[in-house]
């Protein structure tokens, strides 16, 4: 578990402050150091989120609004270059209809015969699916899942004589900050073959939670969120730290994470 902070004890203290983005409440931590006998451990976490690869499926509403616009664009918009020439060729084509001769007709490309060659380049085209085989097999180790999405990485922890599945955490060590304890952290349980970018030095989010006080371990853990962006790479957990891994959507956090932990989360996880 965590190292103890014996010098010190950093008080969290509350206060509200207005959220600036859909005038919500928030909670503000503000640190300060207290002379008193370390008794919580700190933690950092990382929140690393793979953004969505693909748009979204568009909803009846948004089907309807854009048939709208297309309709209003249609009408409001002058002649493109192509469809003057279409004009232009079919003005040609009915006076020159009888005199033209057939050499000419061949040698000259029209706008139609423009059409006919894309229409059959068109459909030569075959766009990939927006389901893959992750999604088909619901294999839930796999970042090409849910492409539309954002995913989040959860991590398999041993606390005590349980098993909770929580974002990467970590204790931190003295003489680092609580951002390179995080990215220590993500390698050391996830390995050196993901990459990912963080979002700055301060953390996203705080959670705290009180050890069992049979267990010996002092009063509990406070948790640091860092948040992070997926860039490329795969899991290699460390079995000696976390069995598992898992990349869900936020629909999908319910089914694993401590109901607690899970409200303290969702304060930070947007739907992007």
């Amino acid at each position: 578990m965590a190292t103890r902070i014996a010098s010190s004890l950093l008080k969290v203290v509350k206060t509200n402050s207005r959220c600036l983005l859909g005038g919500c409440q928030q909670q503000r931590y503000v640190m300060s150091a207290v002379c008193t006998p370390g008794q919580w451990d700190l933690v950092s976490a990382v929140c690393i989120q793979r953004p969505p690869v693909i748009s979204a499926e568009k909803t009846n509403i948004e089907h309807q609004f854009a048939s709208l616009m297309s309709r209003l664009e249609l009408d409001k918009s002058l002649l493109s270059d192509h469809e003057l020439r279409i004009k232009a060729d079919e003005a040609a084509s009915k006076k020159h209809q009888e005199s033209l001769e057939e050499t000419e007709r061949g040698g000259r490309l029209t706008a139609f015969d423009l059409e006919d060659e894309w229409e059959a380049e068109t459909k030569l085209f075959s766009p990939a699916s927006r389901v893959t085989e992750a999604d088909k097999t619901n294999d839930r180790h796999s970042v090409e899942r849910k492409l539309d999405q954002t995913l989040v990485l959860l991590v398999k922890h041993q606390l005590g004589d349980k098993a909770h599945w929580l974002f990467p955490q970590g204790p931190y060590n003295q003489g680092e900050s609580m951002r390179q304890a995080a990215e220590r952290v993500l390698t050391s349980l996830c390995g050196n073959d993901i990459q990912a970018t963080f979002l700055g030095n301060a953390p996203c989010g705080f959670y705290q939670y009180q050890y069992p006080p049979a267990s010996g371990m002092g009063t509990g853990a406070k948790v640091f969120f860092f948040k992070a962006w997926y860039q490329q790479g795969n899991v290699v957990p460390n079995k000696q730290s976390t069995s598992d891994f898992l990349w869900v959507t936020k629909d999908e956090l319910s089914e694993y994470c401590p109901k607690s932990y899970l409200k303290s989360i969702k304060r930070f996880l947007a739907n992007l």
